[in-house]
């Protein structure tokens, strides 16, 4: 059986926030070939647009075009109870089903847990091909229930996606049932590009305008994992031993919502608060990496950060650590400097010596940029994202054909 129209894809995604998996399928909607796909996108939780990390979000998703359907719960919510739990995950599969039968949709691409339980579901009930993107084997929040939800996932879903070797072994080996086929589909990021000059953000930082003052900066969420703390400590070495380096915590509030708080009690205690800056900036992402000029990302538990792809597609030098699939992109002495999560004085140790040597951190930067045109851009990770719906709607067809050959085979 051939396709004789574009293949049909329907997204799946919990809700619209500023993080990896939010961006990868932006980029995927951004950059799916039109002409061999229609694409379509459904977030489970209504968007309320007063929060603003949401807000950011759909932003961008309108004005690149993209429609996103939402799901309207009728007024279940989710809690802490099971059973409105249970009833809100059958009301969610319901209505995906609905919208499955009715686009008559080829594939379900599932993002993230919450969208990866609901659209396994739906595509076990409505027998269409399941893929899944998931960057942990377990949830950083785990809900009670998730080791039998995960499971189901990891025994029902078709293809499992994610974006980092370390990862894909792992969501391997923690499949019970069945050992999954599991893909490597590293993200792809846009470019940022700037709104405002460099002159006008640093103004709007605090930030002095003189040539020789150096900002280093770490762009993500705020919370534990990501390593911010150790970046402090790391900092006050740094900036005791260079009087002209600033440092920039950009990110947004999680789920750990005091995590903000204790940073700035970190810095007011180490005597830098004149020095850093930490914020969250509503505009675009782009204003603030032009005003970088070494990144950073301290992480101790992470899979593949955004922020170290945007960063390789500037041509910024890095300081990264060594988790997940970070040092497969950022190769150490080669495209950055890599050192052990955890270690404040390997991560100051690391960051001094980019900021003295002028020309191995262009060396790298440059590096960083060729291994991203090379690997990273958007386009790129739609052809292979293309690829593995293509061969799940073949392996579909094959079976049906098979299983119609059966059928007419079988003596009456």
């Amino acid at each position: 059986m051939t396709m004789t129209r574009p293949i049909r894809v329907l997204s799946v995604i919990g809700e619209l926030l500023l993080g990896g998996g939010e961006n990868r399928l932006l980029s995927l909607a951004r950059s799916i070939d039109r002409r061999s796909f229609e694409h379509h996108i459904v977030a489970l939780h209504g968007s309320d647009l007063r929060i603003e990390v949401r807000a950011i979000m759909r932003k961008q998703y309108a004005d690149a075009g993209i429609a996103v359907h939402e799901l309207k719960s009728d007024g279940v919510h989710s809690s802490g109870r099971l059973y409105t739990k249970g009833k809100l995950l059958a009301k969610r599969v319901s209505r995906l089903v609905e919208l499955i039968e009715t686009h008559d949709i080829d594939v379900i691409d599932a993002h993230m847990e919450t969208a990866a339980l609901a659209g396994t579901i739906a595509g076990v009930i409505s027998r269409r091909p399941v893929c899944v993107t998931l960057y942990h084997a377990q949830p950083l929040v785990a809900p009670s229930l998730w080791r039998f939800a995960r499971q189901f996932i990891l025994t029902a879903a078709d293809l499992l996606l994610t974006d980092s070797a370390v990862r894909a072994e792992e969501i391997r080996q923690a499949a019970m049932l069945r050992r999954p086929q599991v893909c490597v589909v590293p993200n792809g990021v846009w470019t940022p590009r700037a709104v405002r000059a460099d002159a006008e953000m640093r103004t709007l930082l605090g930030i002095p305008q003189r040539p020789q003052c150096r900002v280093i900066g770490q762009i993500s969420a705020f919370v534990e994992f990501k390593g911010q703390l150790v970046l402090l400590e790391a900092a006050r070495k740094i900036l005791r031993e260079e009087p002209d380096v600033y440092l920039l915590l950009v990110g947004y509030t999680s789920h750990e919502s005091n995590f903000r708080e204790g940073l700035e009690q970190k810095i007011f205690d180490f005597g830098i608060a004149d020095r850093v800056r930490i914020l969250k900036y509503p505009g675009p992402i782009g204003d603030i990496w032009q005003v970088i000029d070494l990144h950073v990302h301290a992480s101790l538990f992470d899979s593949l950060p955004q922020a170290i792809l945007e960063g390789m597609s500037l041509g910024k030098p890095a300081v990264v650590t060594a988790v997940g699939g970070v040092p497969a992109a950022v190769m150490n002495g080669r495209t950055g400097l890599v050192v052990q999560p955890g270690d404040a004085a390997a991560l100051a140790n690391g960051i001094l010596r980019l900021l003295r040597d002028p020309a191995l951190s262009r060396k790298l930067g440059d590096a960083a940029f060729v291994e991203y045109e090379r690997r990273y851009r958007p386009e790129l990770t739609a052809r292979k994202l293309e690829a593995c719906f293509e061969s799940l709607v073949k392996r579909q067809n094959w079976r049906r054909a098979s299983k119609w050959k059966q059928l007419k085979d079988a003596p009456s």
